[in-house]
């Protein structure tokens, strides 16, 4: 599957599925957006990318949990692209392993903000809807699951 002339943002891409998902993306044609909260880390993987001659690869810092810096990144995105992404990738995760009878309320609201908030964010967000005028479907994921 080829994706020259996509932009992918992926976020936790700073590491782990989001880096092996930045990395085959790339490979396959996509310009991509390493979002993720780890600077060094966002570092590290767009070292690993490969990156072709017309690709354009960008590292942004996130903080998934907060609807204003999804926003902010995003923008940024548009900014420098001129286009919203074509597709989305979430790969931002935590866990708060403990029974969940012994989880406390803040850990279970801080696993539901990083793991489930961001999807709502990302693809509410009027950057992404923006992709509606460009012509072009926006195809999100999480790799959560897995």
């Amino acid at each position: 599957m080829s994706f020259f002339h996509k932009l992918a943002f992926v976020t936790g891409g700073g590491s782990g599925i989001g880096r092996a998902t930045a990395k085959i993306l790339a490979r396959e044609g996509a310009s991509v957006v390493v979002a993720d909260k780890n600077t060094d880390n966002i570092l590290d993987t767009l070292k690993s990318i490969p990156k072709h001659a017309d690709q354009e690869h960008l590292g942004v810092e996130i903080e998934v949990s907060e609807l204003n810096s999804v926003k902010d990144c995003l923008k940024k995105v548009l900014d420098k692209y001129r286009q919203p992404p074509t597709i989305i990738v979430n790969s931002a995760g935590i866990t708060r392993d403990n029974f969940l009878l012994k989880l406390s309320e803040q850990d279970f609201d801080e696993v539901l903000d990083v793991n489930l908030k961001v999807r709502y964010s990302l693809v509410s967000s009027k950057y992404v809807a923006a992709s509606a005028t460009f012509g072009e479907h926006c195809a999100e994921t999480s790799t959560q699951a897995i």
